[in-house]
Order: structure tokens, then C-alpha cells, then sequence
């Protein structure tokens, strides 16, 4: 059997991949500034690394709140 060592790409991906959380952070961008990362709340986070198959989510009267972005208002 040939060795098979991955490289520091084939770990990067493999860790995105396996982690939700991981690729939200790694990809997605703030809505209230998109020069920066998007910052998961704690609770977010416990949602996105469920590995339940089944979710019931309540979420509070914040839930899509809106945020000035400098020129118009968007949904965070």
C-alpha cells in the first residue's frame, strides 16, 4: 500500500468539511461589516455541531435583527 500523507490543504479541507462551525467561520462574513470573519454566537455554534437528525429550534424575538451596514440597513 502506497503511503498516503496529506498535505497541510488535504487537513485544512478535511477539518472544514467535518466541522460546520469551522466552515462558517472560515467562509462566511459578518453582514454588519464584511471585511470581517462572521463571529458565531455560542448558541449558534451548539446548533451547528448538533448531530442530532432531528431539531426543534425557538428562537427569541433577536432572531434576524437588522444592522446599518453604512449605506442601507441589512439582516443579520
Amino acid at each position: 500500500m502506497p503511503d498516503s500523507k496529506l498535505t497541510k490543504d488535504d487537513l485544512l479541507e478535511v477539518q472544514i468539511l467535518s466541522d460546520p462551525v469551522y466552515f462558517a467561520e472560515i467562509y462566511l462574513r459578518s453582514p454588519s461589516d464584511p471585511k470581517k470573519s462572521l463571529e458565531l454566537r455560542p448558541y449558534q455554534r451548539k446548533i451547528l455541531r448538533s448531530r442530532s437528525q432531528k431539531r426543534v429550534l425557538r428562537m427569541g424575538r433577536r432572531t434576524g435583527k437588522w444592522v446599518w451596514s453604512g449605506c442601507c440597513w441589512t439582516m443579520e
